[in-house]
């Protein structure tokens, strides 16, 4: 309903049958099932292209992360909740855990992933780990509930360090112990920002690094449709979100807004390097609906009375109370902050 409300084109591949049967479990079929519906509804409707997102819960998650390592030219975001990275870690997971999920994934598969070749090859392929360096034009987001039973944390916390930045990678020694005292590890601390969409307490642990975020949230085996729809509808292709390299240009900018809250107006800073001004600045308003409400374009000229700050006034007279996403593009850089209108 939500995508209908924002007015999307929205399309749910049925699976393959239930897990376990070779042709299900991310089997080629699969991948080219959703391939194929995409097709289909681009041309059905118009479609921009630089928004086509996929999103998914539990085998959805999987799926989701499979198809951005295998289908990454498609999307302009996507989000995966609670989903399995890598089928033979989970298969030996299952049999430590005394779940009959192996027996499944041994199906699926052919046979014992960890010692039969066929099948160790029929895991690889159907395992997003092998496949998410792919993801480098469009930004992915990954979620994994701290008392999830189903699926260990682990599993998108391995998924985060395929794609993140050697210097923001977790040890193992972090990703055991999200597993086995379900808490954050005391060295990671510090690192749970409040957002509204989460609610109070609901975000963990979050970190960032190159195309993907990784969020552990107070939960277990869900999905927060409104939190990864609100986040997917902020997202194009070919615009990261990064936090990688003491050089990199996104260790550069940075937005502040003030006063915050605010009523009716806020006064948005953008710090920038210099080959960044040179592209203008898009700043982009939007309700947690991810409802578009108010749009401004910073040009390069607008720099002269501070060359390393751009800066633009936002008068919310026309809006609601309520929690709002401010959103900088410059070039492929993208950057949000939360800001909330009190009246």
């Amino acid at each position: 309903q939500w995508a209908v409300d924002s007015g999307w084109a929205f399309i749910a591949p049925n699976f393959r049958g239930p897990n376990g049967h070779p042709i299900s479990t991310g089997s080629n079929a699969v991948v080219q099932d959703i391939i194929d519906a995409v097709a289909y509804v681009k041309s059905q409707v118009t479609i921009d292209t630089n928004r086509i997102y996929v999103i998914g819960l539990s085998g959805g998650g999987h799926a989701t992360m499979l198809m951005s390592g295998k289908a990454a030219d498609i999307w302009g975001g996507a989000s995966a909740w609670v989903g399995v990275s890598d089928l033979t870690a989970y298969y030996q997971e299952s049999i430590a855990l005394g779940t009959t999920v192996w027996q499944s994934i041994q199906s699926a598969c052919g046979g014992n992933p960890v010692t039969d070749s066929a099948a160790a090859a029929q895991s690889y392929t159907r395992s997003p780990i092998h496949f998410l360096h792919n993801a480098v034009d469009f930004n992915i987001d990954i979620n994994a509930g701290i008392n999830d039973g189903t699926v260990p944390v682990s599993q998108s916390l391995r998924a985060f360090n395929v794609m993140a930045a050697p210097e923001d990678t977790l040890t193992e020694e972090e990703m055991a112990y999200f597993v086995t005292e379900k808490a954050v590890p005391p060295s990671l601390t510090g690192q749970a920002p409040y957002d509204p969409l989460y609610g109070t307490g609901g975000v963990l642990f979050r970190r960032t690094s190159n195309s993907c975020r990784i969020t552990v949230f107070n939960g277990g085996h869900v999905i927060n449709y409104k939190a990864a729809l609100t986040w997917l509808s902020l997202q194009r292709r070919n615009v990261t979100t990064t936090r990688t390299g003491k050089a990199d240009d996104a260790l550069k900018m940075g937005i502040t807004a003030y006063p915050n809250p605010f009523n009716p107006r806020t006064i948005i800073q953008i710090q920038t390097t210099e080959a960044q001004r040179t592209q203008g600045i898009h700043v982009n308003m939007y309700n947690l609906n991810g409802q578009k409400v108010k749009t401004e374009f910073i040009f390069k000229e607008r720099f002269e009375t501070n060359p390393a700050m751009a800066q633009c006034i936002w008068d919310a007279s026309d809006c609601s109370s309520g929690v709002y996403i401010i959103s900088v593009r410059v070039g492929r850089l993208l950057l949000t902050k939360q800001v909330a209108l009190i009246r």
